[in-house]
């Protein structure tokens, strides 16, 4: 491997552990409510959203992948689109993740910003992903499980909304959880 081939993986994997957690901090600055629910989710049950989320999987993922592989262009497109529409489920649920990840990770000067509990478990989360094997291979595909099982289950089971304190009324999403 020579030095521009070192530098090119090097600096992709920079690019990634700055774009994955903006992603989260975008999904959740654009859909607060949604992603509030998530990591309610996964602050009360997350031992069920992997089972869920896998189960979910099948319907989502199969249809995409058939449409994409067997018909003529309109037919592919959308199974494209349908891909896209699971792609975007999944990360609702793994920015909730991500935010419920930081809210664990919080420190004292957490309180005046809340956006940076998704961007530390956002981190955590790519750091984790980029493990060799484990983390290709097992921790990523049951992350992206998990998170589609949250926003299955969010949606078919809504959470109450739990009482606010005063440090959360600047944060949408802690006022969900």
């Amino acid at each position: 491997m020579i030095l521009a081939d070192v530098t090119a993986v090097i600096a992709s994997l920079i690019g990634l552990l700055v774009a994955v957690p903006a992603l989260f901090l975008a999904v959740r600055a654009a859909l607060p409510r949604l992603t509030g629910q998530t990591t309610a989710r996964f602050a009360r049950t997350p031992w069920l959203t992997l089972p869920v989320g896998v189960l979910l999987q099948l319907p989502l993922l199969v249809p995409a992948l058939i449409l994409m592989n067997v018909g003529p262009g309109p037919v592919r497109a959308i199974g494209v689109l349908w891909l896209a529409v699971w792609m975007l489920v999944g990360l609702i649920g793994v920015a909730g993740l991500a935010t419920h990840l930081g809210q664990r990770l919080s420190g004292p000067a957490d309180a005046t910003r809340p956006w940076l509990a998704t961007l530390k478990g956002g981190v955590v989360l790519v750091l984790i992903s980029g493990l060799p094997i484990l983390g290709w291979f097992l921790l990523l595909p049951a992350i992206a499980a998990a998170g589609t099982g949250a926003v299955g289950l969010g949606l078919v089971f809504k959470l109450r909304p739990r009482e606010s304190t005063a440090a959360d009324a600047a944060d949408p999403v802690a006022q969900v959880a």
